[in-house]
């Protein structure tokens, strides 16, 4: 299980630029924020899942309840899709 989450970030690593590599630190960074402000535990997420093709760059991140990130998985091609089938 491991080894196929590995193969696939590597086919969904890009090369990033510094301010790239900058956004995707600040991701984090806000995401350890509002865990600590809400005490809700909250992920940085990639909206199209790497098994779906996503690629893992700062266009593709953002912050979201973890909750949230595990009931989608990577069932959907985004997070709004998930939220919207939920009704």
């Amino acid at each position: 299980r491991q080894a196929r989450r590995r193969a696939r970030e590597a086919g969904a690593a890009v090369p990033l630029t510094w301010f790239e590599k900058l956004r995707i630190e600040e991701l984090y960074e806000i995401a350890k924020a509002r865990t600590i402000q809400t005490g809700i535990e909250h992920h940085v997420d990639h909206d199209l899942p790497l098994a779906l093709g996503g690629k893992h760059h700062p266009d593709n991140l953002f912050v979201i309840p973890a909750s949230v990130n595990i009931a989608k998985g990577a069932r959907y091609r985004s997070t709004n899709e998930f939220l919207q089938s939920r009704g």
